[in-house]
């Protein structure tokens, strides 16, 4: 007869939880109870005897969520413990119970840096490394980022003269720096392509700015100019002072019209020349505008990636310095501790035999990378992708 925190279970959860042979993957939509099959699952191996609390972890992807998850964990036990008749079992709930401190519950980050911090010498770190809260990652990140600035006129004269002649301007590159920063182990193209000539496409700019104009009603529309009218006598006063034959004017100009523009057929001389002009302007923007801004920033990349890669580089170096681990570095590191030493993931084999994961769907590669070594049957497999999983020793759940 079931218990009764799986009687409280419908069909699918309790086939999930009682299933522990093999590793399960429960999906489901928000509020079908997950965390409670999750749970369940938890108290089932308990129960079986196949698993004592400090062997288990159970990850969560925020703290609130741990905390709530170790909570409905221990009510669980301390109910199985109170209304479960064979001895064994209860015996097996009561040693839960007085062991609770050893059962790992919390976020992907805090499990990663347990796992440093028991093995930091095979990971290649200072064993009193300090972990960088999310603020305060922030924090560090942006204070390299203006120190490199200030430094750039000096340390990299070069490269600056190039991208003010670009007409790029450094401090406005803060959001690409912020996101390199974020994700270090995405491979950037650093490739220098030929600088774009755009003989061709000025000379079709000019025509379709003449043509365009020659179709504009004399007087101002009823109600005023619409959208593409507006942009056209936008961009004819602008010509005033930008000249188109130089690139970066010209890129000005081209960028001010990359935007869908309305146009209201009846404020042109016709209908029909309203339709038509807005047919045709549509056909310059993709045809000109878009190929022409693409190449621009193809060739841009290369000065731009030259300019932030070293303020990445600074970031990373001064997390090192100070023997400072934000969260990606506790990921990346774990991932390459367990994938570069098979002893090691041996060894916390033995120390984690099942790992439950929640909200599952919030999981990136790298966590992924660091639950399937921890789950795989060969240790010395290094391509995560391929790591067949141990029977029983994984159970994911997560919303489609």
């Amino acid at each position: 007869m079931f218990r009764d925190y799986l009687k409280e279970l419908n069909e699918a959860q309790r086939d999930a939880v009682v299933n522990t042979e093999g590793p399960a993957m429960v999906i489901a939509g928000a509020g079908s109870g997950k965390t409670t099959s999750l749970v369940s699952r938890m108290l089932a191996l308990v129960g079986s005897g196949k698993c004592t609390v400090g062997r288990m972890a159970a990850v969560t992807f925020t703290r609130k969520a741990a905390s709530e998850l170790r909570s409905k964990f221990q009510l669980g036990l301390e109910k199985a413990y109170r209304e479960e008749g064979n001895s064994k079992k209860r015996e097996r709930y009561q040693t839960a119970l007085l062991n609770l401190e050893t059962l790992f519950a919390g976020t992907i980050h805090s499990f990663c840096a347990r796992l440093l911090r028991e093995r930091p010498i095979e990971a290649g770190l200072d064993p009193d490394f300090q972990e960088l809260e999310e603020e305060e990652n922030d924090l560090l990140r942006d204070r390299c980022w203006r120190e490199y600035l200030e430094g750039l006129h000096v340390e990299k004269a070069e490269i600056m003269k190039e991208i003010t002649d670009l007409g790029i301007d450094p401090a406005g590159l803060e959001d690409t720096y912020r996101s390199l920063a974020l994700y270090p182990e995405v491979e950037v193209v650093r490739r220098k392509d030929t600088k774009p000539d755009f003989g061709k496409e000025r000379k079709a700019f000019e025509e379709y700015l003449k043509r365009v104009a020659g179709a504009m009603p004399e007087g101002n529309p009823d109600k005023g100019w619409d959208d593409l009218q507006t942009a056209i006598r936008r961009t004819r006063l602008r010509l005033r002072y930008l000249d188109i034959r130089k690139d970066t004017e010209f890129i000005k100009i081209l960028s001010g019209l990359d935007k869908n523009i309305k146009v209201t057929q009846y404020k042109w001389p016709s209908k029909e020349i309203g339709k038509a002009e807005k047919a045709a302007f549509e056909q310059f923007r993709e045809n000109v505008i878009g190929p022409c801004l693409l190449r621009w920033r193809r060739y841009c990349h290369f000065f731009i990636m030259e300019l932030i890669i070293p303020a990445v580089e600074r970031f990373r170096e001064e997390r090192q310095k100070n023997s400072l681990m934000n969260y990606h570095d506790l990921l990346s590191m774990a991932a390459a501790l367990l994938r570069e030493n098979p002893e090691v993931r041996g060894y916390f084999q033995e120390r984690f035999t099942h790992i439950l994961v929640d909200e599952f769907q919030d999981t990136d590669p790298i966590q992924a990378e660091v639950i399937l070594y921890l789950t795989g049957e060969n240790p010395t497999e290094r391509s995560w992708q391929k790591v067949k999983v141990k029977p029983g020793s994984l159970f994911i759940v997560g919303d489609p």
